[in-house]
């Protein structure tokens, strides 16, 4: 794996440990699609932040992810 890859999946944890949906957005190109585990469809950064910023307020916060 590259080191820019590792670099970003290191990043992802941290953003998720720290229930950022802010930090977890800016690892994703501004017109980004995501598609949730419902199926629900998320296009560019903002979005994927905004959502993450009440996942991690909701349902997971204090969750953590390795």
């Amino acid at each position: 794996m590259s080191a820019a890859i590792q670099s970003s999946i290191d990043r992802l944890g941290v953003a998720w440990l720290a229930g950022s949906g802010t930090l977890w957005g800016a690892e994703f190109w501004p017109d980004a699609t995501l598609v949730n585990i419902l199926g629900a469809h998320f296009s560019g950064a903002p979005a994927i932040a905004a959502v993450h910023e009440k996942i991690f307020a909701g349902p997971f916060k204090g969750s953590k992810i390795t």
